[in-house]
């Protein structure tokens, strides 16, 4: 028997619209068979079939098998010349091939209030948990970027996740929205003895999948993209495992409250084994990146006691060897970087290990600002001084470096740390010397940071 599947575009409560499309399909030769996820459709000779959509809102897709109260519904359906061509929880579609068959549903404020009741304990109560959790996460996520501007203003991966989850809460809204747009039309259309109104098809699905779609592109944050494609495959396996449980727990006659269970633990179950596979497939993706930038190297202290150390060789803009006559192969090059359309910020380090803790060692951030809003937050951000109120930021002679603004900080009113903060017009610049960087020295490192 052939058969098609086809994902469906209609709100739960369109029943009106789900009638005349399942009406079209069979004048094609398809007529719906099941409704549980996605809609299939079995190969018929093309008739005219008039289908009707009820809502029953005792049913359950964990019952063995149907209520008293439903089987009292089924056999009226039967009598009418109705038959049941899918279901799926408090859905009913039926279908009939008499033109004159007797309406399931003759009046519009009990169909009305079955729709209404059905939907605030269904689809309106998941979507306004879904609406509070979105909120929560994009308050969550604007919070951090102005905890931590520097790494998150600058990770494209922060701003798809942020831009998606408005997009989400975007969604969920207008959703809940045209229904009670859709809700109150209805009720007065049927108050004047009309029907439930019509409902306006929407072009947010779509937009939401375009605006996802344009986030990803527009961010590149691979990375993070290719994360959201492994949850969402995650959450298809999981949903059709789940399905399969449900199904075959239903099929031995299981009760309601244990087929639950095993479907929610089943669903659970495969969702993080999963979502560990993925995330443990892209650490090792990542670690084997790096590993061609990498080596281990034994280093000794002065009782001969062994260490391992891991030397990267990424590119400094600032090294020590351009700043004094020094020479050690020892020294880990690491330069963190990331980008965003509205900030780049880079971590510089220039290390040795703990057996040399009196040769010179370099630690610098670089942030270039794109956005002048930004340029305050992410200075107050660099000039956070996680010392005792003893510590603070003076101004120093800005022409050594060519800059707007230079800030050395001091404790107990002397130079600490020979650290600085160079504002330039664009770019900001945070530098700690370990050892006391004379002039020539800070005019070469000027050289290679300024923009």
């Amino acid at each position: 028997m052939k058969k098609r599947i086809q994902l469906a575009s209609f709100d739960f409560y369109d029943s009106t619209g789900i009638e005349h499309h399942l009406t079209k399909m069979a004048s094609k030769g398809w007529r719906l068979c099941n409704i549980s996820g996605w809609w299939t459709y079995q190969k018929i000779e093309p008739q005219k079939l008039k289908f009707a959509v009820t809502y029953f809102s005792e049913a359950s897709d964990f019952d063995p098998y149907p209520s008293d109260n439903q089987e009292i519904f089924l056999d009226y359906c039967e009598s009418a010349d109705w038959q049941l061509a899918a279901s799926n929880a408090a859905m009913q579609i039926f279908y009939t091939a008499q033109a004159d068959a007797i309406p399931i549903e003759t009046d519009e404020a009990l169909k009305l209030d079955k729709i209404h009741h059905v939907m605030k304990r269904g689809v309106l109560l998941n979507e306004g948990i879904l609406l509070v959790l979105n909120l929560l996460l994009c308050i969550s996520n604007v919070r951090q970027m102005f905890d931590q501007p520097l790494v998150r203003f600058s990770d494209p991966s922060h701003w798809l996740l942020l831009g998606v989850d408005l997009l989400a809460f975007l969604y969920l809204l207008i959703d809940i929205i045209r229904y009670d747009t859709w809700y109150k039309c209805s009720v007065k259309a049927v108050k004047k003895g009309g029907s439930c109104c019509e409902v306006r098809h929407s072009m947010h699905r779509a937009l939401f999948l375009l605006g996802c779609l344009l986030l990803a592109l527009f961010s590149q944050a691979w990375l993070a993209l290719l994360m959201m494609l492994a949850v969402i495959v995650s959450l298809l396996a999981s949903y059709l495992f789940s399905r399969f449980v449900q199904y075959h727990l239903k099929k031995h006659s299981a009760a309601r409250l244990e087929n639950l269970s095993c479907t929610v633990l089943a669903f659970i179950t495969v969702f993080i084994a999963s979502i560990h596979l993925f995330s443990s497939a892209v650490d090792q993706y990542q670690l084997a990146i790096k590993a061609d930038n990498q080596e281990v190297r034994e280093v000794f202290d002065a009782a001969g006691n062994r260490h391992e150390w891991l030397i990267t060789h990424d590119i400094l803009p600032l090294t020590v060897e351009e700043l004094l006559p020094i020479q050690n192969d020892d020294y880990t090059y690491i330069n963190d970087q990331q980008e965003s359309f509205v900030l780049a910020y880079s971590r510089c380090t220039q290390q040795l290990p703990k057996i040399y803790s009196h040769e010179p060692q370099l630690t610098y951030e670089i942030v270039d600002i794109k956005a002048d809003w930004l340029y305050e937050t992410c200075l107050n951000n660099l000039r956070h001084i996680h010392l005792n109120n003893n510590a603070y930021w003076q101004e120093a002679d800005a022409s050594l470096w060519q800059a707007d603004t230079v800030y050395q900080l001091y404790h107990n009113d002397q130079p600490f740390l020979n650290e600085y903060i160079i504002c330039y017009k664009e770019r900001i610049v945070k530098i700690e010397f370990n050892w006391q960087a004379t002039m020539q020295e800070l005019q070469i490192a000027a050289e290679h940071l300024r923009p």
